[in-house]
């Protein structure tokens, strides 16, 4: 499975009012029937990234609340319609809504620290500010939803599942005890199709060690979590894996090398171990292309900032992490 990092993300990808420029997601959607791949639908509706034209056009007095809403529909109608059309049977999973619950720092104490919920729907919030919530409402998640499972239908792709996907919603924290309650008392309990939810693993070796109040990042915590979430009925997927090991600020050490292989290899297989987990999926795979480092050049030395997320290293040799999710995949085929 390839997930589009960001050529099918809105901004990059809706021009203008009823224009669209696929040229570059249909590049890599002809890769993926070339090599036999399916693809995710990444993503739908994401708070950071609304075109610069509908905002300014709402700011403006061009559009009201009610035009974005049909603009939103229309494009989750034209876009879900071109793949399904151009690519049948390629996009088996759609993120309908990317990390709509805030605030960005899930380190803070549920029990003290600011309350978990949608983000804001204020401008004056700064990188918390959700447009959605500002003209399409508090329900714009199951509108959203609803729009996308509506275009399927229309297209008669019963195949493709909807997803809700999300950082920090691996492990037991504010954030994630509101993705839950969301979930269940927002989505499922009114009767929205949302067929999984998205767990996106952007980790630390620095988590193993964490000791904050409310948070408990463990192996055993994760697997709870996904139980958790499959006991609601959804089909849970590992989205966007990666591991940090320079948090410390100290570099690269074979030590660190071998804690993220362990690592990425015990996320496999407490996930893909349960029936209900149906993908593992890491953003990106190698080192030398990664959000993470977005300054790196081939054939340079990695900088003191670098991170080492993945399991291929810079000059595309495959590190330890490679060879433990090997050997993990070995053992749940037996």
């Amino acid at each position: 499975m390839i997930t589009p990092e960001a050529c099918m993300k809105m901004a990059n990808l809706w021009t203008g009012e009823g224009h669209y420029d696929f040229s570059r997601v249909d590049a890599l959607a002809e890769f993926a029937v070339e090599k036999g791949m399916k693809m995710r639908g990444h993503t739908l509706l994401w708070y950071r990234s609304v075109p610069p034209w509908l905002l300014e056009g709402y700011a403006d007095g061009t559009y009201t609340g009610g035009d974005v809403e049909h603009l939103v529909e229309n494009y989750i109608s034209a876009v879900i319609g071109h793949f399904c059309r151009e690519y049948p049977g390629l996009v088996v999973a759609w993120d309908v809504v990317n990390e709509a619950v805030g605030p960005n720092d899930p380190r803070v104490p549920y029990a003290s620290g600011p309350p978990f919920g949608l983000r804001s729907p204020d401008p004056q919030d700064g990188e918390d500010f959700d447009f959605w919530r500002l003209t399409l409402g508090d329900a714009y998640p199951a509108k959203a939803f609803r729009w996308a499972r509506a275009s399927l239908d229309r297209e008669g792709d019963r195949g493709a599942k909807l997803f809700y996907n999300d950082y920090n919603n691996e492990f037991p924290n504010g954030k994630q005890r509101e993705i839950a309650r969301f979930l269940r008392e927002d989505l499922l309990d009114n009767q929205v199709p949302v067929d999984g939810v998205g767990l996106q693993c952007h980790f630390s070796i620095d988590y193993l060690t964490m000791e904050f109040e409310g948070l408990d990042f463990s192996i055993d915590s994760i697997s709870h979590v996904i139980d958790n979430y499959l006991s609601l009925g959804l089909e849970v997927q590992i989205t966007e894996i990666d591991i940090r090991i320079n948090d410390d600020g100290r570099g690269l050490s074979r030590e660190k090398i071998d804690i993220q292989a362990d690592l990425f290899a015990d996320i496999l297989k407490v996930s893909l171990v349960k029936a209900g987990v149906t993908a593992f999926v890491s953003w990106g795979f190698t080192d030398r292309v990664t959000w993470y480092d977005e300054t790196y050049t081939f054939n340079e030395p990695g900088s003191p900032t670098d991170e080492w997320p993945l399991y291929f290293d810079e000059t595309l040799r495959k590190k330890p992490a490679y060879f433990s999710l090997q050997n993990a995949l070995r053992e749940l085929s037996r």
